[in-house]
């Protein structure tokens, strides 16, 4: 088929086919048959790559768009079969073209399309070649093979194997073998330029093995280029022989005509020069001079410019470092790999001559990854469009706006991989900067600071400025308002060199500074070798020589056969940052609010790197709940003086917090502790982010850190008579002078009562006559008061850390031991650090655990995602129920797994035609299975990143090394998820016995997951997507994870994909009917002929295609996930179980039955049973009885109508209908849920609100709230009952909290009302049973729930007895 796309200017065009000429006046693009035969350069033509070529007229404008359907192979062109017009508006993007030509044409079909960048001066033709897929013509690189197989002295590095590789894949076996000859030639000739004898000596060794290999590569036939793609002998890529094709029918023998082709590998380019040169030398192309710009100095590079400008050089190639450059204007322009960046988009219009340039893109035919980044490089904003005529040479450019699309894959080239060069490395992501890639993060940087609110304007960006030694400088100014002044780079003399000078050291002082958002960092993304989505699909974190080693080894622990052991990843931000200069801080502010009426302090974390914003979080205890707030300082130098007390004051609070030794050395700690002054109360920023920091280092108590640091406690009193309210302040005090003991907090002075009092109301010194008396009984070499008359302190005891992350009600054990309630002063110890910071202190461990978890979650948000998914949902979707914090991911898996089976469906309905539904449900289950899910999270390392376990701070110890990050590769002890895979159920041998401590602390390394968790997990970072981007980065996200949806990779491809037409057999529908239907649905519907379909009971025909069974398969999947969204968004707080007894109350066949009925569908099915018909007619009479008495019961009792429906049995053919019709309306929409979802929103969701709710679930609500309180897995909540003189008082008590309480004359109404009554409350209040339940019970069977519910008391019917009526039934635990 064709192999280039072009849309003509004008109408008219001439096409040569076969030595006949044609000429024809369309409104639509010409569809021809690939053509063999070679024309000539004429003037103002671009002929295709298979000689076929159109006349362009250049000054006529685009007057319209078209899209037609493809013509049968084999068909000359004529008039289009089908035509779709659009008007080219001003602005009009090219991704509006490309969607055009993506339905109905297929994209192989089409010929020529041409699209016009309106807002530039002078329009620029783009161009999308096709060339096919390269296995089918990539023979073994033999030389590669043989050389590493007998190069035993290893004279030929591995760089040297992994660049021949990269040839052969992109240029042939052709170019591999060039390479090879080139590459040897030169080792020769470097060995013989030795000088020295310690150098001739070695030398003769490696001389005599490169004479073997240069002997044995010599004995090779050689390879002679071969570009003939039905010869055996085919020798070359077929990338590379389009490129050729393309060059040989373009390059004109003038100075001035010009060519620019943009590679990714400089190798690759390198090589094409040489290929065209040897093609050159064999007459296979002729008026090519070409040069690549891949020298590392650029004194080279300035001469290999001057070339291209003299005329010396037609042809150039570059790669992405080098786009940036100001080229003169170029005749074409080829972008030979596709680059997912719109700036590098921008830059090769830019060097597109401007009146008749050409701009070719170069992508793989059939690959639905190119067709997406194409697709969304040339989606132009208005804003976009603005900016891009900025982009001219000679200008200083313009701060972009915030629509700019750029993927975090750097693109670096084989050399940005083994040159050392400068970089810069974010802690967060590990995400390097290179000198490469600064230009591309200063503008994604810029364009993330441009405010949305005041809209895009036009700002200067780079100013140019020369010295008088005529040197270059650029200065960066980053959009305002922002706190971050210009910054002006070092000077250059070669003006690309300057910029990027410039833009690189902007990027290091602004992560100096702790601005560079960690967003901004490339990400070198690694790939599994199956289609790409966001660039090279993530496997692992690892490489792939390393990935292959964890798949080798056997050693995976498994509990069940559906449980295994995983490595519990830690974030790198600690290993990254541990290895900075420890004289520069960075202050990250916590500042929990006030819990239970007591102050908390700010204190400071203070790291060596720049911690990335956090969101706010609540912590809990005993019931209350406080929130958490941060905010980032200015980083700050320290003295190594400062340093040394930050440390002491360090180990100090981490021995107080675990009342343990403890001891670390200086550089053991990544981060630091230090308190702040009470200056940021009243002042604390309501945003966080990257904006504005003040300064907190003036603010840090330093004299209370040196106490801290040197002592660990002082005397309370300086003498028996002073001040002690004063004293007592704010302060933690000990009742012996040790480190490691109990410490209080002072509640009150109490000066009416001295040590002479006897303590009635303190168990601990009750059964003494006195406190002194106890004092002399109980401390030994007790030597008595200097003042007997000094007030006491009544103290409460300091709790220890805690989990303050579980929001469950759960109090303190007691110990038994009575604890004190009395001190003397005197004999009393003062705590260095103040009461108010030591609470706070106390809630570190739990902080920074939900620091690492937000930590992991920026790591694998950046490295699969793309920093696509919102964070809030992310760290949701890794959390099961078992970490025991306020969220989990049950909510998002609902959600998640509701479009898993939408997307699933549709592509299994547009890739199977003609297959039944039982097929259908039978392909759906491979795509959607547990095990498909598990097999895809485990491939690309999913699991480490889980976060099952519940926080433990007992066994909490501070990060002291940076190997306290396990690497689940280097770490011999921890178990690979790849292994899970496998399934070997082999014993972890264990080499030495281990202590408690250590086993306690390895297993917070490890994790055991049930498979059905890591696939919920999947699910839940689906739904999370959704909820984030919606369908288009869901999508996305559903490709990262490794969901087996092969071909597609954006939404309008279901379109083209689908091949599916209606029987021509269908008897089409009166028009009346269709127009009732369209009444009916709200919508009209494009394709009649799928509503026939939709309305075709399966009694007509056997044919799938004349009845609804495919659609309704379409349309169960489409209205699941329409329901599961209005659910989700109507109960923010009701649990998954909850929701998914809403879900099923509204797609079961009873609701949609019914609503067949209401909406009048019914009337419009079509079938040939006689049966059908008498069962939907019965059904229809008896609907309407019931829903008559249950519209009257609910007039006569005050409140909406229920599920009058639930106990009559409806023929599954009205269910099928409401289905079906759905499917159809969809995908008559081209796969687009505007129609459908104004269906739903119109007609269906009133139905179910009207019908369907959390009271009306169940004939009776006490069956409702039973079922519900079960989903939370709550076992602890009942309903008791007493009489109240003639009435009956009934409660619900969940965890001995009573929920509701209702007043009734007999038992079953007041069960009924309490049972209404506490399903309001739930509603009301949806994170009641969060805060309130903590137990989770297994699935019991009916029999037992049957009985269980019995015992807690749900009955419902029947009344108390006279005899059970004097006492009050309490639920059971």
């Amino acid at each position: 088929m064709s192999d280039i796309w072009q849309r003509p200017r004008n109408k008219t065009a001439t096409t040569t086919r076969r030595g006949q000429s044609d000429n024809r006046s369309y409104g639509g693009p010409l569809i021809t048959q690939p053509d063999n035969s070679k024309i000539g350069m004429q003037t103002g033509l671009l002929p295709g790559a298979d000689g076929v070529s159109e006349a362009v007229s250049k000054n006529c404008s685009t007057s319209a768009l078209n899209d037609i359907e493809a013509l049968p192979s084999g068909t000359f062109s004529g008039p289009p079969a089908k035509r779709r017009r659009m008007e080219a508006q001003p602005g009009y993007s090219v991704k509006g073209c490309l969607e055009l030509l993506s339905y109905p044409t297929p994209l192989k079909y089409l010929r020529h399309t041409e699209v016009r960048v309106p807002t530039l001066q002078d329009c620029v033709t783009e161009i999308v070649v096709e060339y096919d897929h390269s296995e089918r013509a990539q023979p073994p690189d033999i030389a590669l093979h043989r050389l590493s197989s007998i190069d035993h002295e290893g004279i030929i590095r591995p760089r040297l194997y992994r660049l021949a590789q990269e040839v052969h894949t992109e240029l042939g076996l052709y170019g591999s073998s060039y390479f090879w000859k080139l590459t040897l030639e030169d080792m020769i000739q470097k060995l013989g330029r030795t000088s020295t004898p310690i150098d001739q000596a070695r030398t003769m060794v490696e001389q005599k093995a490169m004479d073997r290999l240069w002997t044995d590569f010599s004995r090779r036939k050689p390879c002679i280029p071969c570009l003939d793609v039905a010869s055996d002998d085919f020798n070359v890529s077929p990338k590379f022989l389009k490129l050729v094709e393309l060059i040989e029918t373009n390059t004109s023998p003038t100075n001035s005509f010009r060519v620019l082709v943009l590679v990714k590998r400089k190798i690759v380019a390198s090589m094409i020069v040489e290929l065209l040169r040897e093609l050159a030398a064999f007459n296979r192309v002729r008026n090519v001079r070409p040069e690549a710009m891949t020298q590392a100095q650029y004194m080279d590079q300035e001469l290999t410019f001057d070339k291209f400008v003299r005329g010396d050089t037609n042809i150039l190639l570059i790669t992405k470092s080098s786009e940036h450059m100001t080229f003169p204007k170029c005749d074409i322009v080829i972008r030979f790999d596709l680059f997912e960046s719109q700036l590098s988009y921008a830059a090769s219009v830019a060097h597109c001559s401007n009146s008749d340039g050409y701009l070719v893109h170069m992508v793989e035919r059939g690959n639905a990854g190119h067709r997406r980044v194409l697709a969304d490089i040339t989606a132009l904003s208005d804003d976009f469009q603005r900016w891009l005529p900025r982009l001219k040479p000679g200008s200083t450019g313009a701060i972009p706006p915030r629509s700019l699309h750029e993927t975090l894959d750097p693109y670096w080239s084989d050399s940005d991989d083994d040159e050392p060069s400068p970089l810069i490395r974010d802690p967060t992501t590990g995400g390097i900067v290179k000198c490469s890639d600064a230009i591309t993060v200063i503008h994604r940087l810029a364009a993330s600071l441009q405010d949305d609110h005041n809209g895009f304007t036009i700002e200067p960006f780079f100013q140019c400025a020369e010295t008088r030694e005529g040197m270059r400088t650029f200065t960066i100014s980053l959009p305002q308002p922002s706190s971050i002044r210009p910054i002006t780079g070092p000077p250059r003399k070669f003006p690309p060199d300057s910029l990027q000078a410039a833009c690189y050291l902007a990027c290091s002082k602004l992560l100096d500074e702790g601005m560079l958002d960690y967003r901004m960092f490339p990400q070198r993304l690694l790939s599994t070798g199956s289609q790409s989505t966001w660039g090279d699909r993530p496997s692992t974190s690892f490489s792939a020589d390393e990935a292959i080693e964890v798949v080798n080894t056997r050693n995976a622990a498994v509990a069940s056969a559906g449980t295994h052991r995983y490595t519990r990843k830690r974030p790198d931000f600690w290993v990254n940052s541990s290895s900075l200069p420890r004289t520069r801080l960075y202050p990250t502010f916590v500042a929990p609010d006030d819990l239970k009426d007591e102050p908390y302090a700010p204190v400071l974390i203070l790291t060596r790197g720049p911690l990335p914003p956090f969101s706010n979080f609540p912590l809990y205890s005993s019931g209350f709940m406080t929130n958490t707030r941060f905010w980032t300082g200015a980083p700050f130098d320290v003295t190594e003086e400062q340093y040394t007390l930050l440390h002491s004051y360090t180990s100090r609070v981490c021995r107080a917090i675990t009342n343990k030794p403890f001891a670390c050395p200086a550089d053991g700690f990544p981060y630091l502790l230090a308190p702040v002054d009470d200056f940021w109360e009243d002042d604390f920023p309501d945003s966080i982010g990257y904006g504005n920091r003040r300064s907190v280092d003036t603010h840090i108590p330093w004299d209370l850190v040196k106490l801290a640091a040197e002592k660990c406690f002082i005397h309370l009193l300086p003498d028996e008579y002073a001040d002690v309210e004063r004293f007592v302040a704010d302060a933690v005090i000990q009742d012996r002078r040790v480190e490691f003991t109990n410490r209080f907090y002072v509640v009150r002075v109490r000066r009416d009562m001295t040590p002479l009092s006897k303590a009635i109301d303190s168990p601990r010194e009750a059964e003494y006559p006195s406190l002194l008396e106890y004092c002399k009984t109980r401390i030994k070499d007790f030597q008595g008061l200097k003042n007997e008359k000094q007030p006491l302190l009544e103290v409460a005891v300091a709790p220890p850390a805690i989990n303050y992350l579980n929001p469950v009600l759960r109090p303190l054990l007691q110990s038994s031991k009575a604890p004190p309630k009395y001190l003397i002063p005197e004999l009393c110890a003062k705590f260095t650090i103040p009461a108010s910071t030591f609470r706070t202190m106390l809630l570190v461990p739990s902080i920074l655990h939900r620091i690492d978890h937000q930590l992991l979650v920026k790591e694998l948000n950046a490295h699969f995602f793309q920093h696509t998914i919102l964070e809030e949902h992310l760290i949701a979707a890794l959390t099961p129920p078992s970490a025991s914090v306020a969220f989990d991911y049950e909510r998002l898996e609902l959600f998640g797994d509701a479009f898993l089976k939408y997307v699933a469906s549709i592509y299994c309905f547009v890739t199977t035609p003609h297959v039944r539904e039982g097929a259908l449900h039978m392909a759906r289950q491979k795509i959607i299975s547990n095990k498909a899910l598990l097999t895809g999270a485990n491939r690309i390392g999913l699991p480490p990143y889980i976060q099952s376990k519940p926080f433990v701070a007992k066994t909490w110890t501070p990060i002291t090394s940076p190997h306290s990050s396990r690497d689940p590769i280097n770490d011999q002890k921890a178990v690979h998820y790849n292994d899970a895979v496998a399934g070997d159920t082999s014993a972890i041998q264990t080499t030495s016995k281990r202590s408690k401590k250590q086993k306690q602390q390895d297993e917070q390394n490890i994790q055991w997951l049930g498979d059905k968790t890591v696939a919920d997990v999947v699910e839940a970072i689906i739904g999370a997507a959704y909820l984030s981007g919606g369908q288009r980065i869901a999508l996305q996200t559903m490709k990262v994870l490794s969901v087996n949806i092969p071909g597609v990779e954006q939404w309008s491809d279901f379109s083209r994909l689908f091949t599916s037409q209606t029987s021509p057999s269908t008897v089409p529908l009166p028009t009346a009917t269709v127009r009732a239907v369209e009444t009916i649905v709200g919508n009209v519907f494009a394709r009649p002929q799928l509503l026939a379909q939709a309305l075709t009971h399966t009694s007509i025909g056997a044919h799938d295609d004349r009845t609804y069974d495919r659609l309704e398969f379409v349309g169960d999947a489409v209205l699941d996930f329409l329901v599961v969204q209005f659910i989700y968004d109507r109960n923010p707080g009701l649990s998954p179980n909850g929701l998914t007894l809403l879900k099923s109350a509204m797609v079961s066949n009873h609701a949609l039955a019914a609503f067949c009925v209401h909406s009048g569908l019914h009337i419009h099915l079509r079938h040939a049973a006689p049966e059908v018909g008498t069962a939907v007619q019965v059904y229809v009479r008896k609907l309407g009885e019931v829903r008559e008495k249950e519209y009257r019961l609910a007039q006569s009792e005050r409140r909406l109508p229920g599920q009058y429906w639930l106990a009559l049995d409806p023929p599954k053919t009205l269910s099928d209908v409401v289905e079906s019709v759905i499917g159809a309306l969809y995908i008559s929409d081209d796969f687009q849920e505007t129609s459908v979802r104004a269906f739903f929103d119109g007609t269906i969701k009133p139905f179910y609100e009207y019908h369907i709710r959390l009271q009306s679930l169940c004939p009776h609500p006490t069956t409702t709230l039973f079922e519900l309180l079960q989903s939370f897995g709550c076992c602890q909540h009942g309903i008791a009952k007493e009489r109240e003189d003639y009435r009956t008082r009934c409660e619900v008590v969940v965890h001995d909290v009573v929920l509701a309480s209702a007043l009734e004359a007999t038992s079953a109404a007041a069960t009924r009302t309490v049972a209404t009554l506490a399903l309001d409350a739930l509603d009301g209040d949806p994170h009641f049973m969060i805060r309130t339940c903590d137990c989770r019970v297994s699935q019991q069977s009916k029999k037992a729930r049957k009985t269980q519910k019995a015992q807690l008391g749900y009955e419902e019917d029947g009344d108390i007895s006279a005899s059970a009526s004097s006492g009050k039934h309490h639920p059971r635990d």
